[in-house]
């Protein structure tokens, strides 16, 4: 899910500051998703797909 940790962290930056928090919360979101990216271990968003035979 590769926006969510953008869409979480502007709502944080929302509901912390009361205002919009544009700039913080997608800056936030980008340092987030880096960091996701070279650990896929640690993400709070993992998808799992399931495939049935039959």
């Amino acid at each position: 899910m590769v926006f969510d940790s953008f869409y979480v962290s502007l709502l944080s930056e929302k509901y912390k500051t009361g205002g919009g928090g544009l700039l913080k919360g997608f800056w936030n979101g980008f340092t987030s998703y880096r960091k996701a990216l070279r650990n896929v271990d640690v993400c709070s968003s993992i998808v799992y797909e399931c495939k049935i035979q039959g």
